[in-house]
Formats: structure tokens, sequence, C-alpha cells
């Protein structure tokens, strides 16, 4: 790989990959510590081919060596994930069944409770009416202010008693027929709609990861167009080295 000054390893005869590495990066920080002339580059390039050769053998050696077992791993694959599959696919549609049955009843229980609010306003608005009526009729008919009065009272606690209904949360929940724990609806994630490209872009144009994204696609905008994209917000230069 290299004369026996720069590389003491040179006459080694029937080397591992492991030698092999330790023989070129020896060679490689023996060749940087030397101040470079044409010959001396010359022999830096010839490192560069020797770097592919050696890369090209290591991943030979590692694919060779490890597929045995990946090809084990496929076969024990091929045998359980079809089945596993099978049973995931099976369950999403009985969690969709489930699910849909669940948000109906959630619905039936949002509209009672929709229909206790109002009814406790009906309620609350028919107290105050009758509290009104038995303070008019207290000088003129004492008793029947009283029977008012009554009334109002019982508006009040039914329109209190509605409003308590109407304010619980809903929540509906499934037993699981073998007793276990029960079902109950839970929100595990958001889907978001893109209506407005620019503005969405905009709202997360600070975030890290999608400056990242966005130099990415500068830079194969910037390789598709060697270098003569107009890119606003970034300078585009080259990046150079010896190949």
């Amino acid at each position: 790989m290299a004369d026996t000054a720069t590389n003491p390893h040179a006459d080694r005869v029937n080397m591992t990959i492991a030698d092999e590495v330790e023989d070129f990066l020896e060679t490689c920080a023996a060749a940087v510590t030397v101040d470079v002339d044409a010959e001396r580059a010359s022999f830096l390039r010839k490192l560069q081919k020797d770097e592919i050769a050696l890369r090209k053998r290591i991943e030979a050696t590692h694919r060779d060596e490890k597929e045995p077992h990946l090809e084990a791993g496929r076969a024990v694959d091929a045998k359980y994930k079809p089945l596993l599959a099978k049973v995931q696919d099976a369950i999403k549609s009985v969690t969709r069944k489930l699910t849909a049955f669940m948000e109906a009843e959630e619905a039936k229980a949002r509209a009672a409770a929709e229909a206790a609010r109002r009814q406790a306003e009906e309620e609350a608005a028919r107290a105050a009416k009758l509290a009104e009526e038995a303070k008019a009729a207290e000088e003129d008919d004492p008793f029947a202010a009283f029977d008012t009065n009554e009334e109002a009272r019982k508006a009040e606690a039914e329109a209190a008693a509605l409003k308590r209904q109407a304010a619980a949360p809903v929540k509906v929940n499934v037993a699981s027929a073998d007793g276990g724990k029960a079902a109950g609806l839970r929100t595990v994630g958001w889907n978001v709609e893109i209506t407005d490209p620019s503005a969405f872009v905009a709202h997360f144009a600070e975030r890290m990861e999608v400056l990242d994204l966005a130099k990415k696609l500068a830079e194969r905008e910037a390789k598709a167009t060697n270098g003569q994209a107009k890119i606003p917000g970034c300078v585009v230069t080259p990046i150079r080295k010896a190949v």
C-alpha cells in the first residue's frame, strides 16, 4: 500500500480487514505530517484511491459475513410477520366499528346535555317569573303568593339540577365482555389539513428542524442547477475538495 519508509507494515501478507485498516490509518497519519510537494501530492492521491478500494473490501466482507444472519432473520420474519399483519388488520376493523359506536353514543350524550342546558335556562326563566308574580301578589293574596313562591323554588331547584346535568363531562365507556379494562374514547393524535401553504410554513419558519429541511432542499436544488439556483434568503457557495 505504501513504501516501508512511511509504512512499517508494508511487507505484511495475508492481512485481515482489521489489519488493513490499522495499516491505512498509520499510513494516513504519517502522510499528513509531511510537507506536500508534487511527489507527496501524488502519494496522497494514491491514498485516496487506496481508501476507495479498502472501503469496498470492508463493505464486501461485512456483507458476506452478515448475509447468513440476515437470511436467517428474513426466514423468521417471513414466518411471523404475515401473522402479525393479519391480526393487526383484523383488530383495526374491530376498533373502527367500536369507535363509530362510541362516537354515536357520545353524540347522543352531548345532545342530551345540550337539551338539559336549554331546559335549565327555561326553568330558570320560569322561576324568575314566578318569583315576580309572588312578590306582586303578596299584599292582595298572601296564600296565593306562598303557593307561587313554592312553585318558583321548585323551578329554581329543577333549573339547578338540569344545569349540573348539562355541565357534567360527557364520557362514554364500554366494558369488556371478560370483565377487563373498559374502553373509552381518547384523542390519540391530530390530523392537520394544510389550507394555506405559505402561512403554514411561515408559522414554523424559525424552527430549526424546518430550517434544516429547507437547507437540504436548497442544497439539492443547487446541485441540480450546478449552483445557478436563485434561492432567496441564503448564499450558495461551492464546496471544493481534491477527488
